[in-house]
């Protein structure tokens, strides 16, 4: 996949065909698929199981709302989405929600070793949290800690482009894009734009003050992408990300290994170093 995004002759399914690792490449994806299939296919069997028991609307009722796959088998019930939209959706969470969240995580505690100050801020905030037992409200309230994955979400995107397919004829400063342009866009570099973000090399959190974003275009930070074709996980990967900040903070103190001058990107889908990125984890005395 990754060798086909950096030659865009391999972008032609032709050339793919006749030059390109397609054997390879629709096997990988087979076996992706065929292991989702076969969760969604279980789920689907436990549904039917607990809808003819009437124990859905039970457990709905307990938590206020649906599983996630449960939602997905309701709109397809209805006609809404068919079998291929929801392993599309399964997908998403499967295959683009692991990578994605740890990469985020990797420079989040870089950064916060790099920065004691902005460390310290953070663990003031969640040092008296019972991670047991903290809701969905709670976590909304670590604002600090949002604004610093805001930050390291700005300048390490977990994915640094996306791809969008051009409808119909588009003009954009003087170029006309025919329809069926594929299109990518480099949210790396859009970050990291001083029009945007003065100073835009600097790690400062508090660009997401409300004050500071208030004039800000609201495509100038878009590390889920945006539009109707936005990341579908972006809540519950901020979520994720929150909790497995606030276990580490609670317990060690971050000291860096890694610089920034050492860390050298290589190409891929998701953003990654040539060289592991290493902190020291300091444990707290409680």
């Amino acid at each position: 996949m990754v060798n086909r995004l950096c030659n865009p002759l391999m972008y032609y399914e032709t050339m793919f065909y006749l030059f390109g690792d397609h054997k390879k490449f629709y096997r990988d994806v087979k076996v992706a698929h065929d292991f989702s299939s076969m969760i969604i296919e279980k789920k689907r069997e436990e549904f039917k199981s607990r809808q003819r028991a009437g124990k859905l609307d039970e457990q709905a009722n307990k938590r206020k709302r649906y599983a996630m796959l449960d939602t997905l088998f309701y709109a397809e019930a209805r006609g809404v989405i068919d079998h291929q939209g929801i392993c599309d959706e399964v997908n998403t969470f499967m295959f683009e929600g692991y990578d994605t969240t740890s990469v985020c995580v990797i420079f989040t505690l870089l950064n916060l070793a790099l920065h004691q100050d902005i460390q310290e801020k953070c663990y003031q905030e969640v040092q008296n949290l019972d991670l047991t037992t903290l809701s969905i409200f709670e976590f909304n309230q670590l604002e600090y800690l949002e604004r610093v994955i805001k930050e390291v979400l700005r300048l390490y995107p977990s994915v640094p482009f996306i791809a969008r397919h051009c409808a119909q004829t588009t003009e954009i400063n003087g170029l006309i894009l025919p329809p069926d342009t594929e299109i990518n866009i480099h949210i790396f570099d859009i970050m990291r734009d001083e029009r945007h973000f003065p100073d835009p090399l600097r790690f400062d959190p508090d660009r997401f003050l409300p004050e500071n974003s208030v004039n800000r275009h609201p495509f100038a930070f878009v590390p889920f992408s945006a539009g109707s074709r936005n990341c579908i996980g972006q809540k519950f990967a901020m979520l994720e990300i929150k909790a497995i900040l606030v276990g580490i903070l609670q317990n060690f103190q971050l000291l860096p290994v890694t610089t920034l001058e050492e860390i050298n990107f290589e190409n891929g889908l998701v953003l990654r170093t040539k060289e592991n990125v290493k902190v020291q984890m300091i444990k707290r005395k409680k």
